[in-house]
């Protein structure tokens, strides 16, 4: 349904995602195939679309985090490998079979029920052999790898499609990467010379993708990438191809009022912020109820008429005060609250220190009400 009155949106471009996915191939070159992960919506850009823009960009398959998500793809007709990264219940494993979806296992329950559902459709059930190398979180110890191996063996109806890890260390924790990078070379090299190499061996995030060739194998998983935002900024990523990454988000609002305050005016919840100047505001209807983040103090921004524009007071469940002052608007005018307007730009990771969060949670918390407009 679209409201005759639309008064805010997100918009998503798929063009972007699609020239981020080719560029990351680009960047990882011949003998890595990319896995655009879209979970969480897409982080928030919308699953459909973007898993078709993403497999259009030369993604070789599309990374979920559960069988529901891997559903929606396959119901939209979406026919390209598809992987569940998160780990499922046991009764979801006949759900995961007849749709053809690739399951995350690291232990023999797992194991067993994709057998038993497999064997119940004649059919074979891929899988991906998740191996804990220092994260602590979803995997099998390296020391548990051939018992679970020699269980996965002995089913007739189950193939390792792949196998995996996940890297918990930023790039500023080098000395702590660096060993879980040894790490897994030692487990993954021992693993491959004594048993068939899977279709896929992965283990690079976005940030690993970039900062540690070593550990590419032959498919990288490109989630923050995938929607041109960079996974951090430090010095050991600057040589990376990030120039050539293009966000496809950005959050536009209408302003729905324009009012002159006195010097002295309290603004907003609480009153926190009081303006010392007779001061030009405008009302935009986007709030912390629509996942723009709620400032811990008054601050940010947004964009009018490339004119950035103060934020005034703190953020309420479904609008926020702007200061236009300095910006030629009038009601019914667009700002921008997150994106590029002319020269100036709002960036998630802009927000994200704002709100001392982090960018994934900026993007994934976005479209609880905000309808979504798709350029191609």
């Amino acid at each position: 349904m679209t409201a005759p009155d639309q008064q805010a949106w997100i918009h998503v471009d798929l063009g972007a995602i699609r020239s981020n996915v080719s560029c990351v191939s680009e960047f990882v070159g011949p003998g890595v195939e990319v896995m655009a992960v879209i979970k969480a919506d897409a982080y928030g850009h919308g699953i459909i679309k973007t898993a078709q823009a993403a497999i259009e960009g030369g993604a070789s398959c599309l990374g979920v985090a559960t069988v529901y998500e891997g559903l929606s793809l396959r119901e939209a007709g979406i026919e390209d490998p598809i992987v569940i990264l998160g780990l499922t219940l046991p009764e979801a494993t006949s759900a995961i079979v007849d749709a053809d979806l690739s399951a995350t296992v690291s232990a023999a329950e797992s194991v067993e029920a994709l057998q038993e559902a497999a064997a119940a459709q004649n059919t074979v059930a891929k899988l991906h052999l998740k191996v804990d190398t220092g994260m602590g979180r979803i995997g099998v110890a390296p020391d548990g790898v051939e018992r679970l191996l020699d269980l996965i063996s002995s089913g007739s109806h189950l193939e390792v499609e792949g196998l995996s890890t996940h890297i918990g260390w930023d790039v500023d924790q080098l000395s702590e990467l660096q060993k879980q990078v040894d790490r897994i070379q030692r487990t993954f090299d021992q693993l491959l010379s004594s048993h068939p190499r899977p279709r896929w061996v992965h283990a690079a995030n976005s940030l690993v993708t970039l900062s540690q060739p070593a550990v590419r194998y032959n498919l990288v998983r490109a989630g923050l990438l995938t929607y041109g935002i960079p996974p951090c900024d430090h010095p050991a990523l600057r040589a990376a191809p990030l120039d050539a990454l293009t966000a496809a988000l950005s959050i536009h609002a209408r302003i729905t009022q324009v009012r002159e305050l006195e010097a002295g005016q309290a603004v907003s919840y609480g009153g926190h912020t009081v303006v010392d100047r007779p001061t030009r505001a405008a009302i935009v209807p986007v709030g912390y109820g629509d996942g723009y983040p709620r400032f811990p103090s008054p601050s940010g921004s947004a964009l009018a008429n490339g004119v950035r524009c103060p934020i005034l007071g703190v953020i309420c469940m479904d609008q926020m005060v702007i200061d236009i002052s300095d910006a030629d608007v009038d009601i019914g005018d667009e700002v921008i609250l997150l994106g590029t307007d002319r020269a100036t730009s709002i960036t998630a990771a802009d927000l994200a220190l704002l709100a001392q969060r982090i960018p994934y949670e900026i993007v994934t918390g976005l479209g609880a009400r905000l309808p979504y407009r798709y350029t191609p």
